[in-house]
């Protein structure tokens, strides 16, 4: 639930919409699974609750692209041990 808080927060801040290729492409890899996936897409098409669906996975992609490319990320050694016995 958290996360998607925070999702929707940065899609606000960025003023994010679903790119419409995003979209497209994210249902033609995921046809490309089926037999025919022309029919997959089409049905995917004539389908307003799928095609919601497929926007809005195509704009949380685009919001975790926004936190990572503004993410500092620094290396630091650590044991195994270490890492598991850290408190979250």
């Amino acid at each position: 639930m958290l996360f998607g808080l925070l999702l929707g927060e940065v899609i606000r801040t960025h003023e994010l919409k679903a790119d419409e290729e995003r979209v497209k492409g994210l249902i033609e890899e995921m046809a490309s699974a089926y037999e025919d996936p022309s029919e997959v897409v089409a049905f995917y098409g004539s389908n307003k609750e799928l095609m919601e669906n497929m926007r809005n996975v195509a704009l949380e992609e685009q919001a975790v692209e926004a936190v990572l490319a503004k993410a500092k990320v620094s290396e630091k050694a650590t044991s195994f041990n270490e890492l598991m016995n850290q408190q979250a």
